[in-house]
């Protein structure tokens, strides 16, 4: 065999070696997880909102698969939920809970085979999302909340006035000092006092007077008769 037939044969050797290399060198591919699905489709207040999506890894198998969401845009925290899987249907389950003030939620998928590795869904930086609709009576409860405290406020802002405010006499007797004072009202004098001493001292008098004229009779009466 010649130098080149030789040559020939060592890259063909080559060529047909290099996809098993390749196919040894890459990592194994890690699970596919399929587009979500909610129920219900328009979640109230008071729905528990079930999330479902299958997914598959190979011969590896699916290790776990879990779902995170938030309430507040990514903001505080977010919430972790692991889901069901059944390895027969391939579907994972995982249930948000009611969101009884409604709000915008928003969730990922996460999933490992077991070879660990790692899926997202969506992997491109968004997220799955779905919107609870606000309570028809929570603003109204609101409203009815806020006239409470503001009517309650202002009963004791009032009483505390006029527990505070200064002690004034009667209308009458400011108007008498009043008109005394600019000369239109001439001071009475005090006879009507007077006569009700004199009567108050007086009776009790007289009635004493008659008892002891009484007393004094009494007996001559006796003696007489």
């Amino acid at each position: 065999m010649s130098s080149f037939t030789r040559n020939v044969a060592f890259v063909l050797s080559l060529l047909l070696l290099l996809p098993a290399v390749a196919i040894v060198a890459a990592p194994p591919p890690g699970p596919t997880i399929s587009t979500p699905s909610i129920s219900p489709s328009s979640p109230g207040p008071s729905d528990q909102v079930t999330v479902t999506t299958t997914v598959t890894a190979g011969n590896s198998g699916v290790l776990n698969v879990t779902l995170v969401y938030t309430t507040d845009n990514w903001k505080a925290a977010n919430t972790t939920l692991v889901a069901s899987y059944n390895s027969t249907s391939h579907v994972a389950t995982a249930h948000i809970p009611p969101q009884y003030n409604g709000g915008h939620v928003e969730y990922y998928i996460v999933a490992f085979d077991g070879n660990s590795n790692k899926a997202i869904n969506p992997s491109n930086g968004t997220y799955f999302s779905y919107t609870v609709t606000t309570p028809s009576g929570t603003a109204t409860n609101t409203w009815i909340e806020l006239a409470l405290v503001a009517a309650t406020l202002g009963v004791g802002g009032t009483i505390a006035f006029y527990s505070l405010r200064p002690k004034t006499r009667t209308g009458s007797t400011c108007s008498t000092h009043f008109a005394r004072r600019h000369g239109q009202v001439q001071p009475q004098p005090h006879k009507a006092k007077h006569r009700i001493t004199e009567t108050t001292h007086f009776q009790p008098t007289v009635e004493i007077q008659n008892a002891t004229l009484a007393s004094v009779l009494t007996p001559s009466i006796l003696i007489g008769k």
